[in-house]
Parts: C-alpha cells; structure tokens; sequence
C-alpha cells in the first residue's frame, strides 16, 4: 500500500517525519520540492516561516523562496503580511471542494446506478471530467460477458461518447472553447465529429432535450451510449451517468426507454445531492 507523506505526518509529525526519512531519496524535480513544502502544513502547524522550511526539508532559503513564490503565484500559498510567514493557500480549498463533491456524488450515485443496471442493462458508469480528460469514477457491470466497460479510474478523451458530451455541453462557453484550443477534438472512430462547430450544434441539442446519445462514436465496432447530467445542490453539472451496451443487443424500439430511466436517474441522484430545480428533468 501506498503511504503518502501527508498520512506519515498526521501520524509521526512534521519533525518526526523529516527525521525517520533523513535518508530517502531526493527528488531531482521542482514539482516534488514544492510538494515537499505543502505536505509540511498541518493543523498542528499551519503557519512557516522560510528559514524553518529551508531547515526541515534541508534546502537552500533561497530555493525555498523560490518555491514559496512560485506556489503563492498559483494560489496554493499565501504570506501572511504580519507574521511574515507562509500558509496555505485558498487554491486549495478549492481543489479540495472539487475531490468532496466527487466523493459525494460517487456515495449519493451508487445505489441509483444499481437500480438502472437492473433496468436496462449494459455497463452503468459515472464520469467527470478532470485536468482535461474523462475520468471514469464508478461503474456497475452487467453479469454476463456481453459488456462495454472501463476500469474504475481510466482516463479517456474528454470527447469520449455520450458521458463526454453531455459533460461538454453543460460546461461554461468560453471554459469549453479554451478547452477545445488546449487540447483539439480526438477522432475516435469514423463516425467521432472533430469539428467544433458541428459539435457546438450537436452540445446545443443536448442541452436543450437533457441528455446524450453516442452510436458507433466512442468504441469501433458499435457500442451505443446515452448519458445524463448529474447536477449537484447549486445546479452545476459535476458528472454524467452513463449506460453503454454492444449496438446488437439494443433495437432502435428500445432506445426511448432506456433514455427515459438514464434521465430519471440522472435527476434522481442530482435529487440526492441537493438539487431542487425540478424544471431541468
């Protein structure tokens, strides 16, 4: 099991920490130094001044600074103007508001997700987007060995089928054009649309009729999709439930029916999460 440093300092302390691993590796990388620095905060001491940080992670102060400014640029440290000190910064609240409510809607989905299964059968899942890609954070498989299905945890384009776009069409106007000049639209298939303007179209459509419908997009060889936004208590889109089947198992007569119980359960968990704008089913 993976021990992170954050979990040996709740335990041994920041002292006890840097003294049992005196002799661990030193990481060659920026980024590792400044995570060095961030996992020292705590409740016990959540104030430090660059002469101690340079002491307890055996670094030069002027490197330490270096660092610190660095971090406070970004928004994951702040100097207290009176102490004269470090303290962490309200990025991270923010990130951390992020991981919670992808907690939350991971508990508040799970039983939702079972029922739908029962329902209509296929691979039920739960996707959310992160640092530009489709992040798979729940899934419920279906018994036999007909099934289309990520392990918890894979990372796929952010335009991946149905999930993909529902996420896309409910994210802010301006967030999803930045999004598609960072990273342009990946063909998947033959049948994946990689033009912005006739996706824009296509996210339009989503939006106004709730939900996704992906055939032959995502995997080749036919898998068909239908996916549905899951909002939370303020009404923003946070994930997408989806269900993903092998296209021979699904006649055209019984798609309505399974993007009426996608929808409901959508709406049911966004339900369980806080939200109460009934109008958006």
């Amino acid at each position: 099991m993976e021990v992170t440093c954050s979990s040996l300092i709740a335990d041994q302390g920041v002292t006890g920490y840097m003294r049992n691993n005196k002799n661990r590796p030193r990481s060659s990388t920026t980024v590792r130094k400044a995570l060095d620095i961030l996992c020292c905060f705590s409740a016990s001491k959540p104030v430090w001044g660059i002469s101690e940080l340079s002491r307890e992670l055996h670094l030069s102060k002027s490197h330490v600074h270096q660092l610190l400014k660095s971090l406070e640029e970004k928004g994951f440290a702040q100097r207290d103007l009176i102490l004269q000190k470090y303290k962490l910064g309200f990025k991270l609240m923010e990130l951390g508001d992020i991981v919670s409510r992808t907690l939350d809607v991971r508990r508040a989905a799970a039983p939702f997700m079972q029922d739908l299964q029962r329902r209509v059968g296929g691979t039920v899942s739960l996707r959310v987007l992160d640092n530009d890609e489709l992040l798979i954070v729940e899934r419920i498989e279906p018994s036999d060995f007909l099934r289309v299905a990520y392990p918890v945890g894979t990372r796929l384009p952010y335009n991946h089928g149905a999930g993909g776009k529902v996420l896309l069409a409910f994210m802010d106007q301006e967030e999803r054009k930045s999004l598609f000049r960072r990273k342009p639209l990946k063909k998947l298939t033959k049948k994946t649309v990689t033009d912005p303007k006739r996706l824009e179209a296509e996210l339009d459509t989503i939006r106004k009729r709730g939900f996704a419908l992906s055939r032959g997009e995502a995997v080749p060889g036919g898998a068909v999709g239908v996916a549905a936004p899951i909002r939370d208590s303020r009404g923003t889109v946070t994930a997408a439930l989806a269900v993903t089947l092998p296209a021979t198992l699904v006649p055209s007569v019984s798609f309505p029916r399974i993007i009426r119980a996608t929808v409901s359960m959508g709406f049911r968990i966004s339900e369980a999460l806080g939200y109460k704008n009934s109008s958006s089913k």
